[in-house]
C-alpha cells in the first residue's frame, strides 16, 4: 500500500511541475502583481484586464478587479505577449507590456497615472 501511496505522490508532483497544456496543445500561464497609486499606495477595486496575442493569431482578454490590498491575479493564460492594463476612476490608468511563459506566474506592478 506505501508503494502505491509514493507513486500516486510522485505522480502527482510530476504533474504539478509540468507546464500546463489544454487539450488542443496550447501552453498556459499566469500573470498576478498590484496596482498603485502615484504615491504608492495600492488601490482597491480598480480594473484590470489583460490582452495576450497567441501564436495560432487569436487575441485572449479577460478582466478582473483587485482586492482590497491592491492586488490582481489570472490564471491559465496563453503564452505569448501581451500587456495588462488597469484603471479606477479619478486615480487614473496605467500599463506593463510583457510575455506570459508556459508554466510560470508573470508578476505586474501597475502605477495609475
Amino acid at each position: 500500500m506505501k508503494k502505491y501511496l509514493l507513486l500516486l505522490v510522485l505522480a502527482v508532483a510530476g504533474l504539478a511541475l509540468a507546464p500546463s497544456l489544454n487539450a488542443a496543445g496550447h501552453h498556459f500561464g499566469g500573470v498576478a502583481g498590484i496596482v498603485l497609486d502615484s504615491s504608492g499606495n495600492p488601490v482597491p477595486d480598480a480594473m484590470v484586464g489583460v490582452e495576450v496575442h497567441t501564436p495560432n493569431g487569436r487575441i485572449y482578454q479577460a478582466r478582473t478587479h483587485t482586492d482590497r490590498r491592491g492586488r490582481f491575479s489570472f490564471q491559465q493564460v496563453p503564452a505569448g505577449p501581451g500587456v495588462v492594463k488597469a484603471h479606477k476612476r479619478g486615480v487614473g490608468h496605467g500599463q506593463v507590456r510583457g510575455k506570459v511563459i508556459a508554466g510560470q506566474v508573470v508578476r505586474a506592478r501597475i502605477v495609475l497615472r
